[in-house]
């Protein structure tokens, strides 16, 4: 962080006015965001079970150094105080298409838990960086210290391609040095990103009469599997929480997106087993299909994925619990379909009721970018179904081709921050600033 500029007294005194209602807040600041989160779960629920998709989602307080340079931004134009930020508790959903994010803003309106302050459509109005996103203020009761506190907190919605600049932007405009040249190269990119969501959301028009799974004849299917569930689990409880660790313990962590984990649906194994003409057995569940458990790691950029992946690999390999059967690149070598990524499979010697045999479950990782196409093609497709309609041939090619596209679209945005974070100085230091100056007053007195 650079620290390489002056405050005046009343600038000071000013920040650290604003920085002690934020400490004292800080209680009342973690039980709204908690209740926040809990009031969108309802709506989320809503949401899913009517085909609709959230990527994923991201919650967040305000960091102190960041609301300290917000309010300092503002500090000679249109001041600001601690009242009047209504961003400090924030939740961010990404919808996989651009209509979600509609569909998702009309159920909050509806939604009686909260009353909606202000709203903000930079999708159709985007800001002059190229920042897209819907944003919405909202108040809503929260009970804290035996009393009902009303308190304000941000909703942003956006699809997993808007995500994908404003993660960037963020860095390299607002808190970075771009040069005007390169902020109007990222505008290009908005743009381009745009497009794709516009086009994608044509293609889910085509694929929305995809026929529900028949529940009659996955009963057999459950029967067997629920034999066997309790080993997935165990593998499941062990490795979401080692894999968790892993993340928190990694040198460039916030280049680390999230991790996000599965236990396999019991409609998808049936569909993997039909697919390989493999019999509906615990012995072929276990030992034939490979990614039960799976968990998915998503980084920044390539770079990051690569290094991650050696790192992991580092660590799983001192592991003598498991081994690492398998680890496939396909970044470089991408399937036909276009998908792209690392995976690596981790076999262990678990204890069945037909004795000590080896299961084995998988890790993948990706970037955000790739993540994106693979999210699109997996609700297009159904996972592993590949149709035969002519519909489906012509959504595979297009799917190609995005692959393709966002694969260039990568690389520039890998060029750009190449460039950029060269001369980066990040945000200022405000905390400790404003913490010396608390100490030289407390000395002075």
């Amino acid at each position: 962080m650079k620290n390489n500029i002056r405050l005046s007294d009343e600038q000071n005194e000013f920040l650290l006015k604003q920085f002690i209602d934020y400490k004292i807040n800080k209680d009342l600041n973690t039980k709204a965001l908690d209740e926040l989160i809990k009031k969108i779960e309802l709506i989320k629920n809503i949401f899913s079970n009517n085909g609709n998709t959230l990527a994923y989602q991201n919650s967040r307080i305000k960091c102190e150094n960041s609301f300290l340079n917000k309010i300092n931004k503002r500090y000679d134009t249109n001041r600001i105080t601690y009242n009047d930020m209504h961003d400090i508790v924030a939740t961010r959903l990404v919808c996989l298409q651009l209509s979600d994010v509609y569909t998702f803003v009309d159920l909050l309106k509806n939604s009686k838990n909260f009353e909606i302050l202000n709203e903000k459509d930079y999708i159709k109005n985007p800001k002059e960086s190229g920042y897209r996103s819907y944003h919405i203020i909202v108040r809503y009761p929260v009970e804290y210290n035996g009393k009902t506190e009303l308190v304000t907190g941000e909703i942003q919605l956006r699809t997993i391609f808007m995500d994908i600049f404003s993660r960037e932007d963020h860095k390299l405009s607002y808190k970075g040095s771009a040069s005007e040249k390169e902020k109007q190269k990222l505008k290009e990119l908005s743009n381009t990103l745009y497009f794709y969501d516009k086009a994608i959301d044509n293609l889910f028009k085509v694929n929305k009469n995809i026929s529900s799974e028949n529940k009659e004849s996955l009963k057999k299917y459950i029967t067997e599997y629920e034999k066997i569930s309790y080993i997935y689990e165990n593998i499941y409880n062990i490795y979401n929480k080692k894999l968790n660790k892993y993340v928190s313990e990694y040198k460039n962590k916030d280049d680390v997106l999230h991790i996000t984990s599965r236990i396999k649906p019991v409609s998808s194994i049936k569909r993997k087993l039909v697919k390989r003409n493999l019999s509906c057995t615990t012995d072929d569940m276990l030992f034939n299909i490979r990614d039960i458990v799976g968990f998915k790691i998503v980084c920044i950029d390539e770079l990051t994925a690569k290094d991650f992946r050696d790192y992991l690999v580092s660590i799983l390999s001192k592991d003598t619990k498991f081994s690492i059967s398998n680890i496939s690149d396909r970044f470089d070598n991408p399937k036909e379909s276009g998908y792209r990524g690392y995976k690596m499979n981790l076999t262990a010697n678990i204890d069945t009721m037909n004795g000590v045999k080896p299961v084995t479950f998988e890790i993948i990782i990706r970037t955000m970018v790739e993540d994106s196409w693979a999210l699109h093609d997996d609700k297009v497709f159904n996972h592993e179904d590949r149709y035969e309609s002519s519909d489906y041939k012509s959504l595979s090619d297009c799917l190609s081709g995005l692959s393709n596209a966002l694969r260039n679209i990568e690389e520039q945005l890998l060029e750009l921050k190449t460039t950029i974070n060269g001369k980066n100085t990040g945000e200022v230091d405000l905390v400790s600033k404003v913490l010396a100056y608390k100490n030289k007053k407390d000395r002075e007195k």
